[in-house]
């Protein structure tokens, strides 16, 4: 369904490298859902992420 890369800058901060949700899934909140998940289970304060410009 889903899939969410990060890296840890410091303590209680973290870099979202990578995430994707299959097409047939989109829409859903599993997006939101993986962040909602990274973020409590290492007590995160930061969650920091790079985008991309859409066209």
């Amino acid at each position: 369904m889903g899939c969410i890369g990060i890296e840890f800058s410091g303590p209680k901060h973290c870099e979202i490298k990578h995430i994707a949700v299959s097409p047939s899934c989109r829409g859903e909140g599993i997006g939101s859902e993986m962040i909602d998940f990274i973020k409590d289970k290492y007590t995160l304060l930061v969650i920091a992420a790079e985008t991309d410009k859409m066209l």
